[in-house]
């Protein structure tokens, strides 16, 4: 078991269609399950499992009380587009309730969430809407499980200012932290310093603008299965998926004290 957290702390750099797209190739070997954290727009739900968005999930789960009686939580998937690929969407719930909660909360009811999902996938993907980590504490709660941390940028300065917060706090509080590696999204062939933000085992690889990627994002639907999508875009996809596995490979899942 593995997790990727896909995260940016700006939104609107292409995350989800990212992490959706990656999910996709990576079922094609591997059991995995994508937990789409964007109540907002609900982007990789969206792409990988259409009709899922309207029913209940993860956020749904982090505001039940089940442990306070002893219960287990019961958590309904949807099946995606391929057999061995599940999603579980943001849910009805207002997102901003849960940010409400305590740190010490949100951090037991994170654990118990995964204890249950992580022995039935090989690899869960979570995709994180861009929110500054040092004012999220589910964020927080989060990467205490998460083995692989993806930030991804496109080429602006306040993504590269987010992405600098999010990569010191995680290096300062989580000891040991996670791999982290880097994604440059919308790639238009420029110079950006963005590749120091990986740390020694993790990757880094630019996927370059794609018109028609960008056009059916806002549909949405999944990309990589159009065949109007270039071959550069698609073999940056397939790059970041193989690099995933690569790291999986070397990094076991345990748990991180916040310290």
């Amino acid at each position: 078991m593995h997790v990727v957290m896909f995260s940016s702390g700006k939104g609107g750099v292409g995350k989800s269609t990212i992490a959706a797209n990656v999910a996709y190739v990576l079922a094609a070997r591997n059991k995995v399950l994508l937990v789409d954290f964007s109540a907002f727009d609900k982007t990789s739900s969206r792409m990988l499992a259409p009709g899922c968005q309207s029913r209940a999930g993860v956020y749904d789960l982090l505001m039940q009380f089940r442990e306070a009686y002893g219960e287990a939580y019961e958590v309904e998937t949807c099946e995606g587009l391929l057999k061995t690929l599940e999603v579980l969407p943001p849910g009805t719930l207002d997102e901003r309730r849960v940010q409400w909660l305590e740190f010490s909360v949100l951090a037991k009811r994170v654990k118990n969430l995964m204890d249950m999902l992580l022995p039935y996938f090989s690899i869960v993907v979570l995709d994180y809407p861009g929110r500054t980590i040092n004012l999220d504490p589910l964020a927080q709660a989060l990467i205490m499980h998460v083995d692989h941390l993806i930030i991804v940028f496109d080429p602006n300065t306040a993504a590269l200012d987010e992405g600098a917060k999010l990569q010191n706090f995680v290096k300062k509080r989580y000891d040991p932290p996670p791999v982290v590696s880097v994604v440059l999204n919308m790639y238009d062939g420029g110079s950006y310093a963005v590749e120091g933000f990986r740390s020694p085992q993790g990757f880094y690889v630019e996927v370059p603008v794609d018109g028609v990627v960008k056009a059916l994002g806002k549909t949405p639907k999944l990309q990589i299965i159009h065949k109007g999508v270039s071959e550069r875009w698609t073999k940056a996809i397939y790059t970041i998926a193989q690099n995933i596995l690569a790291v999986k490979m070397r990094a076991r899942h345990t748990t991180r004290l916040l310290i």
